[in-house]
């Protein structure tokens, strides 16, 4: 498995990754990324930022995330709870693996990439967001040695737990 930049090319299996979770969403009921986000343009933004990446193995498309090495206007306020570390900070979003690459230790690795890049770009941690029935992501982040942190308010996406890892 190599963790690449993206390319104008990658934005097209890595939105059909994220469709896929998308779905899985909807299905368990679970309130995020719905209502048309992330929509390709989300990631043809993060493209024009330099903050996509890709998860490939043998070739093929087995993941996506962004990070974001720039303060996220939405992470100003926190409730119940504070942030670990004043900034500079990197965040991690819209991390996804295709259904059929999970449970190999994927997430973990991205996170592990994330953490590197973060800390050698001179962020003090890294910070996410996930909502509150994300149990998988819940998790990950636990996992990882992340503290949850409190709640912030995303758009009109509504709240999400927050958590931080300092480097």
């Amino acid at each position: 498995m190599i963790i690449r930049p993206c390319t104008a090319q990658d934005i097209a299996p890595a939105f059909e990754i994220i469709s896929h979770i998308q779905a899985e969403f909807v299905a368990k009921g679970i309130n995020q990324w719905q209502d048309g986000y992330p929509a390709p343009e989300d990631l043809q933004k993060d493209l024009s930022l330099g903050f996509a990446y890709l998860l490939e193995e043998d070739g093929q498309a087995a993941g996506y995330f962004a990070l974001c090495l720039r303060e996220e206007p939405y992470y100003s306020v926190i409730y119940n709870g504070a942030w670990l570390c004043p900034g500079p900070y990197a965040v991690i979003h819209r991390l996804a693996i295709q259904p059929a690459k999970r449970r190999q230790g994927l997430a973990t690795r991205v996170l592990e990439y994330a953490l590197q890049e973060a800390r050698r770009r001179g962020a003090r941690s890294l910070r996410a967001d996930t909502h509150e029935h994300n149990l998988p992501a819940r998790n990950l982040f636990l996992k990882a040695g992340f503290t949850p942190c409190g709640t912030i308010f995303v758009r009109k996406h509504g709240k999400r737990d927050a958590f931080e890892k300092p480097l």
